[in-house]
């Protein structure tokens, strides 16, 4: 069956709104009063338990998927599942020149805010990054998150040929 990455999420996020629905239907039928209308505990427990499972099976064949998906990335070839964990650290990365590149701390208890000197008649610590090259790299690297995105989006929209049971996603 043609599948695309879109799909399979749509579909794990119905089995996790079902698995919620079945959690939350089993907390309230645990305690209910006889002329209540609740499902069975076992019943709830047995729907939680397959949406479960359906979650576990979504998210091996994505990982399949997220392998076999090849992206480019400014000229670069990668599988889409090296993009979806690069994308991770960019983001870090972009924080931190995000960070380096303010002039306020936001935080008084960030290290890259710790006191320049301990004694006033000590020689003080100086930048090393300048904030105009701190804010150019952080361009950078947002220039890279979004190569990273749009690569992520492309390849998600892309349709292979994989085993996969109907059923997981209706």
């Amino acid at each position: 069956m043609k599948i695309t990455g879109r799909a399979l999420k749509r579909a794990m996020r119905r089995w996790r709104e079902k698995r919620d629905s079945a959690s939350e239907a089993f907390n309230e039928s645990v305690l209910a009063f006889d002329d209540d209308e609740w499902v069975s505990p076992p019943e709830a427990a047995e729907t939680f338990q397959k949406a479960d499972e359906a979650i576990c099976m979504l998210e091996v064949i994505q990982q399949d998927y997220n392998k076999r998906v090849t992206v480019d990335v400014d000229g670069t070839a990668m599988s889409l599942a090296f993009v979806v964990k690069l994308i991770g650290g960019c983001g870090r990365v972009k924080n931190m020149w995000k960070s380096a590149s303010t002039r306020a701390p936001k935080d008084r208890f960030s290290r890259i805010y710790r006191d320049t000197s301990r004694r006033v008649d000590e020689v003080r610590a100086t930048r090393r990054v300048s904030i105009k090259e701190a804010a150019e790299k952080y361009r950078e690297v947002c220039d890279r998150q979004i190569a990273l995105q749009d690569a992520i989006t492309v390849g998600n929209g892309t349709s292979i040929e994989m085993d996969i049971d109907p059923v997981l996603l209706a």
